[in-house]
């Protein structure tokens, strides 16, 4: 059974893939991955191949919420607290569902 963490959708769809913290200069490996940034910014420009964005500041209104509205990207906010939890599951599957504000992830056995 997933574990899922909830936060504010920002941005609809469902997207899936390993989970990453961005990076400048990851732009070759971002395609198919769901990114971890500290703030929805200009940076979601850049990010237009990643299956989905997980962010722990902005909002609905937010300059990068409404860019990746644009690319049709599925976002959520989450906790910043949250951010440990993330750090433990980096490159594991995730799901985010961005209509809901949900990330459903699975932890190794």
């Amino acid at each position: 059974m997933g574990k899922i963490v909830k936060g504010k959708g920002v941005s609809g769809g469902i997207g899936h893939g390993p989970l990453i913290f961005w990076q400048n200069g990851l732009s070759d490996v971002l395609i198919g991955r769901v990114i971890v940034l500290n703030e929805l910014n200009d940076t979601v420009a850049q990010l237009s191949k990643a299956s989905a964005i997980l962010s722990f500041s902005g909002g609905v209104t937010s300059h990068g919420a409404i860019v990746a509205r644009e690319f049709r990207l599925p976002c959520v906010v989450l906790d910043p607290g949250l951010e440990p939890i993330l750090q433990l599951i980096v490159g594991s599957e995730v799901e985010v569902d961005g209509w809901q504000g949900l990330m459903t992830f699975q932890l190794e056995q």
